[in-house]
């Protein structure tokens, strides 16, 4: 178990201290054997606790309608990182333990353009099934979103001191401005009643991110609901913590070592990922992680909902030295990972 370093929300806002965060931003990011390729942001603002806690909920009910409604949000041609999936991504294992619903929060596509990866309209379930659950999708994507900008400065101004010729602002200005930006709501299975104990990554096999940054929720674990869905009382009763210590999310260092990291409720982490490790010419590099599920003896009916927030260049935009574009780059990873 490792305390991951950590920043304060008002750090990053202070832009004439940003200075003062290159150590910082380097044990996190940098190139050392011991760093995890993530951060935790802390402080934030009080609503940000409503807004995780609201839309963590919703993950539940979603993964609870009927298989037919889950069925009419699948976009097959979007290699299922538009609308929901289940059983269609594949790292080191296939994802049938987890539920997602993929969306893009900042950027509302009208139609598909010829990378419908990226540019497939959002869909969303049915007003009448989950009422307000796009909306609180949008108000939490876009706080990460925004939070993540500020984290995108400061490493701006740390590579820039460090790669000549770095495009100026050119961190921040692709979360800022960007229309690919992928949010993922994630709903962890409990475990089957005739499960063995887990595999270490059953619940999400081992990977590397795409993305530049992605932003993370700390995790949620519940109870699996007994009671039908009640629009007027969406939000579910979290545990503590984990009632099995050793399901969570874990990263592996530069040097290969696994180490299990815990995000505080009220924070949200930040890691790297392989677009960002390009434009920075290795300088901010991304890491393997993988979650590792409830042991059943320990915990059959528990949960864990998240959202991650992928934050990424425009289709067109060059990274790095890499002989293509972002389309190029997302589009050779998506389909090695779709089963």
């Amino acid at each position: 178990m490792a305390n991951l370093v950590t920043i304060s929300y008002s750090q990053l806002q202070n832009e004439k201290e940003v200075n003062c965060l290159f150590p910082i931003l380097e044990k996190a990011f940098g190139r050392g054997s011991d760093c995890l390729g993530a951060l935790i942001v802390s402080d934030l603002p009080t609503h940000y606790s409503q807004l995780r806690s609201r839309l963590l909920s919703y993950s539940t009910w979603l993964n609870n309608l009927p298989e037919d409604q889950l069925m009419a949000l699948e976009r097959k041609e979007a290699y299922y990182v538009v609308g929901y999936s289940r059983g269609k991504e594949a790292f080191a294992t296939l994802d049938d333990l987890k539920g997602s619903f993929y969306a893009n929060p900042v950027h509302e596509f009208a139609e598909g353009d010829g990378f419908p990866e990226y540019t497939t309209p959002n869909v969303w379930p049915l007003e009448e099934l989950l009422p307000g659950f796009r909306e609180a999708f949008v108000q939490l994507g876009q706080f990460v979103v925004d939070v993540g900008a500020l984290v995108a400065r400061a490493c701006d101004a740390y590579v820039t001191s460090k790669v000549p010729h770095y495009p100026q602002q050119y961190l921040q200005n692709m979360v800022k401005a960007s229309s690919t930006t992928k949010a993922r709501l994630l709903h962890y299975f409990s475990p089957r009643p005739d499960a063995r104990d887990p595999a270490e990554d059953d619940w999400c096999g081992e990977h590397l991110d795409h993305s530049c940054l992605t932003g993370l929720t700390s995790a949620m674990f519940a109870s699996e609901p007994s009671s039908p869905f009640n629009p007027s009382n969406i939000d579910i009763e979290e545990f503590e913590a984990s009632p099995d210590p050793l399901a969570g999310l874990y990263i592996r260092d530069r040097a290969g070592r696994t180490t299990k990291v815990s995000i505080p409720r009220d924070c949200l982490a930040f890691q790297t990922g392989e677009a960002l490790q390009v434009a920075t010419n290795g300088w901010l590099r991304a890491t393997p992680h993988y979650v590792r599920g409830c042991r059943p003896s320990l915990a059959r009916n528990t949960v864990r909902n998240t959202l991650a927030v992928f934050m990424q260049p425009g289709l067109n935009e060059k990274i790095g030295a890499y002989d293509g574009d972002f389309a190029q780059f997302a589009n050779e990873i998506l389909q090695k990972n779709v089963a």
